[in-house]
């Protein structure tokens, strides 16, 4: 009995021994499975990163909207390097797009003709024409068109698009010419690779490592034909939302908006003939021969005032013949815009910088002022690298030693404008056109500072002309005059006011809840304001946003 139990024992562990033998075993090819599984897939991840495509092969192949979709379909088997460099290498290639583009953002004006419009619709441009009703831009094809190489690429590229761009703001809507920007929907489709590489500010707007804006790229909201008038369904939290439209009977849909700049996609059309002016012109698309003999007229437009032309538009690199110094001699004047010279025949020429430049036309101005100074002023628009037009003018005068020399005159805000284009009720003429009038000066857009810190503002004052200077000065800078403007705020904590630009003078209170119409400064320390038809005067430290609502700052 015993012996049987003691072999039934040894059975018992044996069979235990082969049991956990067996587990043991399948155990091992468990672990060696996963192990084969693991080595699997990384050889997989690692062929997939080796048969990754570079961004010049795609480019070269797809396009950059290719390279942008393919950036987006490997995106998760990048490795972080790559992802990043991949972005860099898309922003890089958009950024340089965008810069090329820049030009037709400020090149595209209308077109002054000595002979008014045609017709109410139509926009004239040096390069060809708008018509707003087709929502269509119609290029010369000819080989000297301005730009015309450039308008060719933008509308083949993939990417960008030409916008017609309207601030819109309760109830008004501006015209804002015309922008080049990254279509809407290739700029969902770059967010992955913009996140990587900028920072998303003011929820539309990239900037860069120097905290500048990245030009072109445009965080739109979109509307539809489905949208209805009322409802625009935009619920952007955006400051100042971007808006793209698809047809112009949608800007009225935005029409209650409040300070929404809106884009409008433009069509554009080539056409093999020079534009003129005439009766009865229309568009056509049929070639016609240009006349290579014909001595065309430097003179693009003039205007008139009540004492006589006073201001002229000349083309640019051409000869122009004009009595400068009134000595009775006609001196040859050239804009040459390849070169960055304004030349005036018998002096040294002056340098010009043209990398924003209106590069089309120059203006010469017949100007006086209220201080019976007389000359004739060459002027060159500029318009900034973010829109920030100034003008810049030049002539022959008379030093302080008696020597007379051709000269730069100095730079004032706002681009040259004669008075029939020029209407103080339209904000964009308000705040970026500088007006000549006549036995007065120049009329100028001045960006006030002295509460920059809350409120981007505008104010205008009269430029004349200081022989002891030799330049243009702004009466607001040498105290002659205060700066006139117009903004509105909202008081939400009573405070002092001053019946005069001082502290000591007599006081009222403004009572929370009243409207405040800011309508002069002296863009130092006082500003005056208007409630209820009464003027006065607050001091800029007490201009806060502790006392008042309502302030913008759109930069």
């Amino acid at each position: 009995m015993k012996r049987l139990l003691l072999v039934l024992c040894i059975a018992v562990i044996f069979a235990g021994c082969k049991a956990n033998e067996k587990e043991a075993d399948q155990t091992a090819k468990n672990v060696y499975s996963e192990a084969e599984q693991e080595k699997t897939e990384n050889d997989s991840t690692s062929n997939a990163t080796q048969d990754l495509e570079s961004f010049d092969t795609v480019y070269k192949t797809e396009g950059l909207l290719g390279a942008i979709d393919y950036f987006n379909r490997q995106y998760d088997v990048f490795n972080e390097d790559q992802r990043l460099s991949y972005a860099k290498l898309i922003v890089e290639e958009v950024i340089r797009r965008s810069n090329e583009y820049e030009v037709l953002n400020n090149a595209i004006l209308p077109m002054d003709s000595v002979a008014p419009p045609l017709y109410e619709n139509v926009n004239y441009l040096y390069e060809g024409i708008y018509t707003k009703e087709e929502n269509i831009i119609y290029i010369n094809m000819l080989p000297n068109t301005s730009n015309y190489d450039i308008f060719e690429r933008l509308s083949e590229d993939d990417v960008f698009g030409l916008y017609k761009a309207y601030w819109i703001s309760d109830g008004n809507i501006e015209d804002f010419g015309f922008k080049v920007a990254v279509e809407p929907d290739t700029y969902q489709k770059m967010k992955r690779a913009l996140e990587l590489v900028y920072e998303l500010r003011y929820e539309t707007e990239y900037y860069d490592d120097n905290d500048q804006p990245v030009q072109g790229l445009n965080n739109f909201s979109k509307l539809t034909d489905d949208i209805k008038v009322g409802d625009t369904g935009l619920k952007s939290e955006a400051k100042y939302p971007l808006v793209y439209v698809e047809k112009n009977d949608l800007l009225q849909v935005l029409k209650e908006e409040s300070k929404t700049e809106a884009y409008l996609p433009v069509q554009m059309d080539f056409v093999s003939r020079p534009f003129q002016s005439g009766e009865n012109q229309e568009v056509q698309s049929d070639p016609m021969p240009l006349d290579d003999s014909s001595d065309e007229s430097p003179l693009l437009a003039s205007y008139d005032s009540k004492n006589g032309t006073t201001f002229y538009k000349y083309k640019s690199n051409v000869p122009v013949l004009f009595d400068l110094d009134e000595d009775g001699v006609k001196e040859t004047i050239t804009y040459n815009t390849t070169k960055g010279l304004i030349s005036v025949e018998g002096y040294d020429p002056i340098e010009v910088d043209v990398m924003f430049a209106e590069t089309e036309y120059f203006v010469i101005l017949r100007f006086s002022d209220t201080y019976d100074s007389k000359l004739n002023l060459i002027g060159i628009i500029d318009f900034g690298p973010s829109d920030d037009y100034t003008t810049s003018f030049y002539g022959i005068v008379q030093t302080p030693d008696m020597n007379y020399g051709y000269y730069s005159l100095g730079t004032i805000p706002g681009m040259i404008t004669p008075q029939q284009e020029y209407d103080e009720t339209k904000m964009f003429d308000f705040n970026f056109k500088a007006v000549y009038l006549d036995h007065i000066g120049i009329n100028a857009p001045v960006r006030l500072d002295i509460i920059a810190r809350y409120h981007t503002w505008f104010g205008r004052n009269t430029f004349t002309y200081s022989p002891a200077n030799v330049s243009l000065v702004d009466h607001g800078i040498i105290g002659l005059e205060h700066y006139v403007t117009s903004s509105k705020l909202s008081v939400i904590r009573d405070m002092i006011a001053y019946r005069s630009n001082d502290l000591v003078s007599d006081t009222v209170v403004l009572r929370a809840g009243s409207e405040v119409e800011m309508v002069a400064t002296d863009n130092k320390e006082w500003i005056q304001v208007r409630v209820n038809g009464s003027l006065g005067w607050v001091h800029a430290e007490d201009v806060n946003e502790d006392h008042f609502t309502g302030f913008t700052a759109y930069d």
